[in-house]
Order: C-alpha cells, then sequence, then structure tokens
C-alpha cells in the first residue's frame, strides 16, 4: 500500500483532547506519513496535553496573543498555514469539531484542493449565533469536507438533511477512546486529592461558553451560591476559566465561601478522575456534556441549545440555560434524590471503544477507492 500522507491541525484543548487516540494510531501505522501542526489558538492548556502523551507538533503556527479575536485567528492562521500545505502536500487534513481553528485550516485545505476529513462532523443546533461562531464553523467545514466522521445517528442525519451523504461514516466520538485510555493510565494526582478521598457528595462546576458571558455568568454563580448554602455538607469543586469576562465574576462571589472550590482548570487526566467521582454536574462544556454520559453521570447544561440533543434525549442531561430558577429546581431535585437511576441508561451514546481505528480505516478504504465509498 502506497504511504499515506496525513496532517492533523489542532489549537484548543478539545481538540486535542479528541485527537490524541488518532495520532497515537497513525503514529503506530507503517502505512500512514503522521504529520501535526499546532495553531497554538489556546497556548497553554493545548501544550500540556500534548505534553502528558509526549506528541511533538511538526509545525507549531504559534498564533495566541492577547487580545486576539477571530478575525485576527482566523487571517493568520490561513496565512500561515498556507506554504506549509504547499510544502508538504499531504493526501489528507484532519481537522475536529468547531473551532475556528478547525474552519480555517479546513478552508486553507479546500483552497489547496487537498481532502478534508472532519471529525465530530454533523452536529446542529439550527441557530447560527449560538454557539458563537461554532455553530457556523461546524456547518461551513461540512460544505468543503471530504470524509465526515459522525459520532451518532442524529449527526448523520443532520448531514443527510443538508444533502450530504457522500463520504460519510458513522464512527463514534474519538472522546469515548481518550476517557478509556486516561482511566487506564493515569490516575488522580496529589492536587485533587482531597476531593477524592472525601466522602462527601460532589458537585462538579464549569462554565466559559461566550454566550454566557455577562449576566448568564452571574446567574450561574448566583444559582451555585443558593446551592452552597442549602447544602452546606456538599463541596462544590469549580475549575475556574481565565477567561477575564468569568475568572473575576466567580471569584468575587466566592470569596468567602467556605464550600465551594474555585481551582485552576485542571489537567485533563485529573478532571476525569473528578468527572468520574462527581455526584452532579452542571456545565456549558459541549465535551463535559459526552464524558458526563460517557461516565454515567447526571448534568445540567448550562446553555439554552445543545448540538448534542443526545445527551438530553439519553436521560443523562437536562438543559436548564443560565435560568437560576431551573438550575436551582433540576440541581436540587437531583441532589435530594438518594440514588440516581441512571443504570438502565444506555452506556453507548456516543459509540464504543476503538473509534481511532475506524476512522483510520475509512480513510485508508476513501483512498484506494473514493468513488465506492459510502
Amino acid at each position: 500500500m502506497t504511504p499515506i500522507k496525513i496532517l492533523t491541525v489542532f489549537g484548543t484543548r478539545p481538540e486535542v483532547i479528541k485527537l490524541i487516540p488518532l495520532i497515537k494510531a497513525f503514529e503506530n501505522d507503517p502505512h500512514i506519513i503522521n504529520i501535526t501542526c499546532a495553531t497554538t489558538q489556546h497556548r497553554e492548556m493545548q501544550n500540556d496535553l500534548l505534553d502528558l502523551f509526549a506528541i511533538t507538533p511538526t509545525y507549531n503556527l504559534d498564533v495566541m496573543k492577547n487580545g486576539q479575536d477571530l478575525f485576527y485567528i482566523t487571517e493568520t492562521i490561513l496565512h500561515k498555514l498556507n506554504p506549509i500545505l504547499q510544502r508538504e502536500q499531504p493526501d489528507f487534513l484532519i481537522v475536529q469539531g468547531d473551532t475556528t481553528t478547525a474552519f480555517a485550516a479546513a478552508l486553507s485545505a479546500f483552497y489547496n484542493k487537498i481532502a478534508v476529513v472532519h471529525l465530530e462532523a454533523g452536529l446542529r443546533t439550527r441557530n447560527i449565533f449560538s454557539p458563537f461562531p461554532e455553530e457556523a464553523n461546524r456547518s461551513l467545514i461540512s460544505r468543503i469536507a471530504s470524509l465526515h466522521m459522525t459520532p451518532t445517528d442524529q449527526a448523520t442525519h443532520n448531514l443527510n438533511k443538508e444533502d450530504i451523504t457522500q463520504g460519510v461514516y458513522q464512527v463514534g466520538n474519538t472522546i469515548v477512546d481518550s476517557i478509556y485510555m486516561i482511566l487506564e493510565h493515569f490516575t488522580a494526582s496529589a492536587s485533587i486529592k482531597e476531593f477524592v478521598e472525601t466522602d462527601k457528595k460532589k458537585i462538579l462546576v464549569t462554565a466559559h461558553r461566550r454566550e454566557n458571558f455577562g449576566i448568564g455568568i452571574k446567574s450561574i454563580c448566583s444559582a451555585v451560591h443558593k446551592l452552597s448554602q442549602q447544602f452546606p455538607d456538599h463541596i462544590f469543586i469549580w475549575p475556574v476559566h481565565p477567561n477575564p469576562n468569568i475568572k473575576p465574576v466567580v471569584e468575587k462571589q466566592f470569596e468567602n465561601s467556605k464550600n465551594v472550590y474555585l481551582i485552576v482548570p485542571l489537567a485533563y487526566p485529573d478532571l476525569i478522575n473528578i468527572l468520574k467521582i462527581s455526584d452532579l454536574i452542571l456545565s456549558d462544556s459541549g465535551g463535559i456534556q459526552e464524558e458526563a454520559c460517557i461516565l454515567g453521570k447526571r448534568i445540567l447544561v448550562l446553555r439554552d441549545e445543545t448540538e448534542r440533543p443526545e445527551v438530553i434525549e439519553s436521560g443523562y442531561g437536562t438543559l436548564v440555560g443560565c435560568n437560576e430558577e431551573l438550575i436551582l429546581t433540576h440541581a436540587q431535585a437531583a441532589l435530594l434524590t438518594k440514588e440516581l437511576c441512571l443504570n438502565n441508561l444506555n452506556p453507548h451514546v456516543f459509540g464504543k471503544r476503538g473509534v481511532a481505528q475506524r476512522i483510520l480505516t475509512a480513510i485508508k478504504n476513501y483512498q484506494l477507492d473514493p468513488i465506492k465509498c459510502p
């Protein structure tokens, strides 16, 4: 078999988390020429994960700067990635999800007539401004990708509704592989030991999305504050996102709290270990919605809409937005229930293990004969 040259582009922590199993599969396959490119849209949170799994990017665009906006990120990636694509001439360029890195990299590949492989394709809210700019990013990538790796039936259906039927592979979500890699190779670090060892009920809170800036994050804080007072024997663990629209608001609200623990963003293995022992999760994160389902945890989704309706339909999640009353009502109901009845829910909402290998097989099949592929 002729070697296949694959360039994988990433720039944020969520992308790296979901791409690690696939990059490792490429590294171990003698038929793949594996090239990686970090845009460094988010530097520290990206680099920690790369170091953890001993991945050194072939290229680093070093995009991140203080005060960066969508215009700067898009323009800079397009400008810096183009000469790399022209030099390497990969057979495929892989992007994951819906970040500005993913969109700009896919667009650059399209301009160079390089086949784009889109991981986690087909997610939709049908509201182009929610989440912003992710809904637009992923929809636009779908128009220019050659291969669409969908995680669920719903994602595949979404693409079919848009007349995208060729090159669609329903493989599951690589987050399944990532979580099992973590649980098999990493235990909780000393920094979260006190949380792991306590018998108290634990509630994990995260919030970072742009649409929750301002009134939204204040409402979330108010709800968590009231819950912490109503349940003084519970502990609330909040890894605070460093964004200046989030961090000062959260720190001011809980500066005197006795059972709300504000901590720095967790290394991914520690996040998974905290999720594993949590009794309830409040989050606006797309990735944590998936991880909660995989680990069999109840989650209140701090968003008005989700591109992962499977989380809600499966019974693991409830949409509460930033509505303080809804957050309180559903959190109280969950915490006052002695046992959350989740045992009978589908444990494979986002597929079974082996997603990375299924993606690799699909790419090889497409390279051999794209006409015969779905």
